[in-house]
């Protein structure tokens, strides 16, 4: 009886053990997801103060009393600004997204 106890202790002991193991594991892992989402988020809030710029710097021209025809080209380079703006985002984001699809497609 008291074998079986002492069988059962070390085969407990084990179970801790592997636990405690992938507990580990899936605490670094949660570390690097962290560390990521902490990049993509720092890249995000300066992308939308850039833009946030763009659009108080047109707003103040087209207040400041300038007619329309004046204010239009200023119109025009923000938005080609933002344009380039969002373009930096969604390739920064998706440079690996998709590339085995896209050879699937191409094979079609």
């Amino acid at each position: 009886m008291l074998c079986l106890l002492i069988i059962a202790g070390i085969v407990f002991a084990v179970y801790l053990i592997v636990a405690a193991y992938n507990l580990i594991k899936t605490l670094q892992h949660s570390q690097k997801v962290l560390a990521d989402f902490e990049i993509v988020s720092h890249i995000a809030s300066e992308r939308t103060q850039q833009l946030d710029k763009l659009i108080e710097q047109t707003s103040k021209k087209i207040k400041s009393g300038q007619g329309v025809l004046n204010v239009l080209p200023a119109i025009i380079k923000a938005i080609s600004q933002i344009a380039k703006a969002a373009q930096k985002k969604s390739a920064g984001g998706a440079s690996g997204a998709g590339k085995g699809d896209a050879g699937k497609n191409k094979k079609n």
